[in-house]
């Protein structure tokens, strides 16, 4: 239970959700809670920071100008719970369906996939619709606003109030993630794309694994029409049987791949019946059991 709390929820959902919500203290991946300097969140309040990490004057000019250091001083988290309590208070029924998801979506797929330590990279990315849920109560932020102000100012004037207001928390996220985030003169995956396909003879096959390996030349191709002719195979998707189909086909100018193997001989349903028919086979040897 120690484990689950202070790994699985502490560092591998709250800290991914403080990055979002609070700031983030750099772009190093955080293999190891205890190890202050790399992959932590960081808000920006400095009191709160070195209470958690370490005496802001004392790190390096490096780390204090790190350009994924993103500080949002808890307020896209004060505008989220601010419209969180409104929801509730308003409407118990939806928050609560709002609030499931919220969890199903965060904690329960910490609580489902139960991650080992040290994982290859960080994982933010499978509790993205948790991260979603709590921008709606963001968006509500302004609603809750409006109520606190509708009896003080011109309904008008509230509900401007309560927009500029909340808005300072995505423009303050867009503003400090920009230059850490932007691609702009990034051209290093098509480079790799352009390099890998005009290495082919005409008409070839280039063998792929993953991701990283496969996009890039998709993009080059469909994008910017770089050597069309050459037929991408991702190894990672040839076990399932409606991407050999597609190897079938012409794509673009690609010809169709000739395979050997009949479309019946791996298609998954004729697959299930095959292992449906030997069951039933084998059922029929033992008389003494009833089989369905």
């Amino acid at each position: 239970m120690t484990y689950m709390f202070r790994y699985q929820f502490g560092w591998m959902y709250w800290r991914y959700f403080a990055w979002n919500f609070i700031g983030r203290q750099n772009g190093e991946q955080g293999y190891y809670s205890w190890d202050v300097k790399s992959g932590n969140w960081e808000s920006g309040v400095k009191f709160i920071d070195e209470m958690r990490l370490y005496k802001a004057n004392n790190v390096p000019d490096s780390m204090k100008a790190d350009q994924s250091k993103n500080h949002y001083y808890f307020i896209p988290l004060i505008f989220g719970l601010l419209g969180l309590f409104f929801h509730f208070y308003k409407k118990p029924e939806d928050a609560t369906a709002i609030m499931a998801l919220f969890l199903i979506t965060g904690l329960g797929i910490i609580v489902y996939s139960n991650q080992p330590p040290n994982e290859p990279r960080e994982r933010d990315y499978v509790l993205v619709g948790s991260f979603f849920t709590f921008c709606i109560w963001i968006g509500m932020g302004v609603l809750a606003i409006y109520q606190l102000l509708h009896d003080k100012i011109s309904g008008i004037g509230a509900a401007g109030l309560g927009t500029v207001l909340a808005l300072s928390a995505p423009y303050l996220m867009g503003n400090q993630n920009w230059d850490d985030h932007s691609r702009a003169d990034h051209y290093g995956s098509r480079d790799y794309a352009s390099n890998f396909l005009n290495s082919c003879q005409p008409n070839a096959i280039i063998f792929t694994y993953g991701d990283n390996d496969t996009y890039p030349l998709w993009y080059a191709q469909e994008v910017e029409n770089i050597r069309r002719d050459v037929r991408v195979v991702n190894l990672s998707l040839i076990q399932v049987d409606w991407y050999i189909n597609l190897l079938r086909r012409k794509i673009n100018d690609s010809p169709p791949i000739k395979l050997t193997m009949a479309a019946d001989a791996y298609r998954a349903k004729s697959a299930m019946q095959s292992i449906i028919s030997v069951t039933k086979t084998r059922a029929r040897c033992l008389p003494q059991r009833r089989w369905s």
